[in-house]
């Protein structure tokens, strides 16, 4: 009967040491990074976007995380938690941010993706999770 227990509370404590290990992040939009053969597009569409966007909204700072590299073009993406923004304002972020990205093809793509969960122990080894202010 005490091995039974012991067993039990070896199981239970090796699988709260897992799920503290894989931590789960989720984010309501994210931007993706591709290359086709020539590297990912340039940012600069995107900072521009989001500095109009402070200033018509008057916020000071837009966090956000970028994850990569992916691949060996320099694939990454961009993870924006959008806690700094109001419900109106993350919806109407969102709508704009769609129709900027969407314009992202000077080299590589860049595609948008809505709820997104980033789970640390599907990313390559190599990859990243780095804080951005915008």
């Amino acid at each position: 009967m005490k091995i039974v227990f012991a067993g039990i509370l070896f199981l239970i404590c090796n699988l709260q040491l897992s799920a503290q290990t894989n931590t789960v992040k989720s984010y309501p939009v994210v931007i993706s990074f591709g290359s086709m053969g020539t590297g990912v597009p340039s940012e600069a569409p995107l900072v521009k976007f989001i500095t109009e966007f402070k200033k018509k909204s008057k916020i000071k700072t837009i966090s956000a995380v970028s994850i990569g590299p992916f691949g060996r073009e320099g694939e990454y993406k961009i993870a924006f938690p959008l806690t700094e923004l109001s419900a109106a304002q993350s919806t109407r972020f969102i709508e704009k941010l769609t129709a900027v990205v969407a314009k992202m093809k000077d080299r590589g793509y860049a595609s948008i993706e809505r709820d997104f969960e980033v789970s640390e122990s599907t990313m390559p080894s190599r990859a990243i999770i780095t804080s951005k202010k915008f």
